[in-house]
């Protein structure tokens, strides 16, 4: 049963961990797509 229960805990600790890197991502992407457009309005200028 504890076996079951460690094994839960370190799948939902996971899901987390994942979760945290999909949003570390997005904001990355985002970050890069907002300096993107900088350096595009800043050559149009």
């Amino acid at each position: 049963m504890a076996q079951m229960q460690t094994t839960s805990m370190k799948k939902l600790l996971l899901k987390g961990e994942i979760q945290d890197l999909a949003l570390a991502l997005q904001v990355a992407q985002t970050t890069h797509i907002l300096g993107m457009i900088q350096v595009f309005s800043l050559q149009k200028l």
